[in-house]
């Protein structure tokens, strides 16, 4: 008999361009598991938005429960390239959680983010 297999927990994203302005939603737990493409997706949208004149990006981790070292890489490796296609990048309405580990990793100085 084959054991049941575990249900991992679902993890989405969205990313739009809002007005001028390229909106990341992120939700669930950011994680290797969760979402292994999840950084080229975003760098790509933003070459993409940038080459549609966006100047201004915002990830919204309001329903992000939880955020490893990969998915602070991921946000690392999107701010590196925000400043270079000289694009600003927020990041909005961190969970206590996701605030906590970016403290951590000191990177609270590192990202503009808002409440």
């Amino acid at each position: 008999m084959t054991p049941p297999r575990k249900s991992r927990p679902k993890n989405t994203y969205s990313i739009e361009i809002k007005d001028d302005t390229l909106v990341i939603q992120l939700e669930g737990e950011v994680t290797l598991k969760q979402t292994p493409d999840l950084k080229q997706e975003m760098v790509k949208a933003l070459d993409r938005a940038s080459q549609d004149g966006v100047h201004e990006i915002v990830v919204d981790l309001s329903n992000t429960s939880f955020m490893d070292s990969t998915g602070i890489s991921s946000l690392v490796v999107l701010r590196k390239r925000s400043k270079e296609l000289n694009v600003n990048m927020r990041l909005t309405n961190p969970s206590l959680q996701v605030r906590k580990i970016l403290s951590l990793v000191q990177l609270t100085q590192y990202f503009n983010i808002e409440e």
